[in-house]
């Protein structure tokens, strides 16, 4: 049987593990993996073979003195040490099967979201695992609670780069992506009422099943959507897709 509070703690705890990592190197990672063509996260860094080269990469990546190069590397790889165990518990819990947004974790996940709030590292974190996402099928589910978290805490996720991520299974109501680039990005089964998209970037999106409200998807293609514009005054979206057809909606009523 189900228990939400038992969860909440657990993912609470879970989270915690990161709350005192070095945000940059978040980015240092992300960098690698694309580099490295990386498809497997937790693989690459249980696999001791890749040490050697990721000291390299952390060296090439980070700006540092001399004297601070050894004390950044222990602590970048205990840094990685970390978060490759978080992900590892991330990986076999309901986190990445379950869609956090129903309405079933709603009372655990705004605990979540009133423990981790004020941290800067976790919320560096989540975004992690959203770009993630774009790296790693085995986390995509993962990725999409976090990015529905972010949207929940009402965090600035303006002009952000987006490229290429999955997001699936989640509710994204009322997230403002204005200005960012999601080109690439695939959704599938996603609520986007409210969404701001003025001034995205979204060419060779994959869109599939999107939901607009409580009745209605943008379900008309064919085949897979490839770019979606919406107008400026908010209420129409047009969407292109490999069914060689082009099809406006509008925002409210589909």
């Amino acid at each position: 049987m189900h228990c939400p509070f038992q969860e909440k703690v657990a993912l609470t705890d879970i989270f915690a593990q990161v709350k005192d990592v070095d945000e940059q190197v978040f980015g240092v990672i992300l960098a690698i993996f694309r580099k490295e063509k990386v498809q497997d996260c937790i693989g690459y860094f249980s696999d001791n073979g890749n040490q050697g080269h990721f000291k390299q990469q952390i060296l090439q990546g980070v700006n540092l003195k001399q004297v601070e190069n050894e004390q950044k590397l222990s602590d970048f790889r205990n840094n990685t040490i970390q978060i490759t165990d978080v992900l590892k518990k991330l990986k076999d819990h309901d986190f990445n099967s379950k869609d956090y947004s129903s309405e079933e974790y709603q009372d655990s996940k705004l605990s979540l979201i009133k423990n981790i709030k004020d941290n800067i590292q976790i919320t560096e974190f989540l975004k992690f695992l959203v770009h993630l996402t774009s790296i790693d099928k085995t986390l995509i589910q993962c990725g999409s609670n976090s990015l529905n978290i972010l949207v929940q805490m009402k965090l600035d996720l303006r002009n952000k780069n987006f490229e290429n991520i999955k997001i699936q299974n989640t509710s994204l109501v009322g997230a403002n992506f204005a200005q960012c680039n999601l080109s690439g990005s695939e959704f599938n089964n996603v609520n986007i009422v409210g969404v701001n998209l003025n001034g995205a970037i979204l060419f060779n999106c994959k869109w599939i099943n999107l939901i607009i409200n409580k009745q209605n998807k943008l379900d008309g293609h064919t085949k897979s959507i490839n770019s979606v514009c919406l107008s400026p005054d908010g209420i129409t979206l047009a969407s292109g897709s490999n069914d060689k057809s082009i099809r406006l909606w509008d925002v409210k009523t589909g």
